[in-house]
């Protein structure tokens, strides 16, 4: 999922991390290794 704003201000799920997104100007939530779904909730 892309986010408007930078990582600073967006917050992304437990088991997860942020990387900006230079082309669109944002951001986006990865999740950690072994962690998928919308939430990064599913092991």
């Amino acid at each position: 999922r892309v986010y408007d704003l930078t990582c600073d201000d967006t917050v992304c799920p437990p088991d997860s991390f942020c990387l900006s997104d230079y082309d669109g100007g944002g951001s986006r939530c990865h999740c950690n290794l072994g962690w998928r779904g919308n939430t990064c909730s599913d092991g």
